[in-house]
């Protein structure tokens, strides 16, 4: 298990294992996206801990690079969330955000000099949200085929749950922004042998859990 504090640190290649990252207010989210494509380049892990530490940095797009090889749990808290397309990988099997921002629109939105005009963001649907920014659960479901999702004390908004995987054992999205009905047909796909933890608690979400 490799473990590092991120003040100041060089980028190298590392070998097999888990990559845990605890990050510092030093960090802009170009530097620690260079320092993290860099550090990660040529290496194949199969864990990822990000601990942002208070920092809310935005989670690399590079990670992709690692959910190619061999990659099967990420864990990340206090970090931003600008959209899930590095999941469209068979072999992530935990997906833990804890007190994680979700904010699909900041990939598509321009930044701009200070004093300058605002610019809107461009019309783009991010994988796993809608355009304004919801979580779409029918595409989110047909992304991944996790055993653990924890997605909890986040701004996660939308509507409640509509779909679950078949493999899944532990749903968790607690304090969020969520709303709406559970539907009755909610629980159908899953096999009927399946034990699975749910906790929706602290949402707006109505209904009834099985």
């Amino acid at each position: 298990m490799l473990t590092f504090f991120i003040i100041a640190l060089s980028s190298a290649s590392m070998a097999s294992g888990t990559l845990e990252l605890t990050l510092n207010a030093t960090f802009s989210n170009a530097t620690f996206e260079t320092f993290f494509c860099d550090l990660i380049n040529g290496s194949t892990y199969s864990a990822l801990d990000i601990e942002g530490n208070g920092t809310f940095l935005r989670l690399p797009s590079c990670i992709a690079t690692m959910l190619s090889s061999s990659l099967i749990s990420v864990t990340a808290t206090e970090m931003v969330i600008t959209d899930f397309s590095y999941l469209r990988t068979p072999s992530l099997d935990t997906l833990i955000c804890q007190y994680c921002l979700f904010d699909p629109l900041a990939a598509s939105t321009p930044s701009t000099p200070s004093g300058s005009p605002s610019t809107a963001p461009t019309a783009q649907i991010i994988d796993g949200f809608k355009d304004n920014g919801d979580v779409d659960w029918d595409e989110f479901t047909s992304m991944f085929a996790p055993t653990l999702l924890d997605l909890s004390f986040g701004n996660l908004k939308g509507s409640a749950p509509t779909r679950l995987w078949s493999a899944l054992t532990f749903l968790r999205l607690q304090g969020n922004c969520l709303s709406g009905a559970l539907p009755s047909s909610l629980y159908s796909t899953l096999p009927t042998q399946n034990e699975i933890e749910v906790n929706l608690s602290f949402n707006q979400i109505s209904g009834q859990i099985p």
